[in-house]
């Protein structure tokens, strides 16, 4: 189907889709924009639309081969109005969610507590899925299925499970793991000595760790920083504390 008008109900829909959390909640969907991002979709996620940009259609065939799926042709200037990328790559799937079990796995679970930057949130995703951690707790965070954030996890969405929920569910989550939160008065990192299973806990950028968290959690560990710098981006403290615990 080739879509020429900007008036259609599937560029419509697809606008939604890109503003409106709910709306994506509501059709248990997400948006993955981009070449590099859409060719690695994992089997086990189910492409639900592809729209494909009109001037790219002959090289980008080889998506529609891959997913089994008849592609929506967009009109150029029709489909760089919906993107929300500088430079649209030429393709954007409607990507339908999976079903995570409320529970977490693994020698170790990222507890992420308010982060509210979705380049960060997706950044800090696609750390912890190169890292190996099975389970991300997004803990009254910003929506992790934004098209932001999924663009910056650049795959790490498809390769780890993600769970969405409040601050306190997820202490309750943790509940056997030994939580380890990241917080400047804590002790050096490179002195930290991992036993069992760890909850490593990232704070928000602008509050850190909420008081709940620092009720239950069993020590803290920080990142030293030298030349009198005070913090470092939640997403690079994040990605150190991951590969050093």
């Amino acid at each position: 189907m080739i879509i020429t008008s900007a008036q259609n109900n599937g560029i419509k829909r697809l606008r939604g889709f890109y503003k409106d959390k709910k709306l994506r909640q509501e059709y248990g969907v997400f948006i993955a924009e981009g070449v590099n991002l859409v060719k690695d979709i994992p089997e086990n996620f189910e492409i639900k639309e592809l729209y494909i940009k009109e001037s790219k259609k002959d090289v980008l065939t080889f998506l529609c081969r891959k997913f089994s799926i008849e592609p929506y042709i967009v009109k150029d200037s029709i489909f760089d109005s919906v993107s929300d990328t500088v430079t649209p790559s030429g393709v954007i799937a409607v990507v339908g969610k999976r079903n995570v079990q409320n529970f977490v796995n693994g020698e170790i679970v990222l507890v992420l507590d308010g982060i509210s930057d979705s380049g960060n949130l997706g950044t800090i995703i696609r750390t912890a899925a190169a890292r190996g951690i099975k389970s991300v707790i997004c803990a009254d965070c910003t929506d992790a299925y934004s098209p932001k954030a999924v663009r910056a996890a650049m795959g790490g969405t498809f390769r780890t499970e993600i769970i969405e929920t409040t601050i306190e569910n997820a202490v309750k989550l943790v509940s056997d793991y030994k939580i380890v939160g990241l917080d400047m008065s804590g002790i050096s990192i490179y002195g930290y000595k991992k036993d069992g299973k760890v909850a490593l806990v990232v704070g928000s950028e602008a509050h850190g760790i909420s008081d709940t968290i620092r009720k239950v959690a069993d020590c803290f560990v920080s990142v030293p920083m030298s030349n009198g710098v005070e913090s470092l981006n939640a997403a690079v403290c994040a990605g150190i504390a991951m590969y050093l615990i």
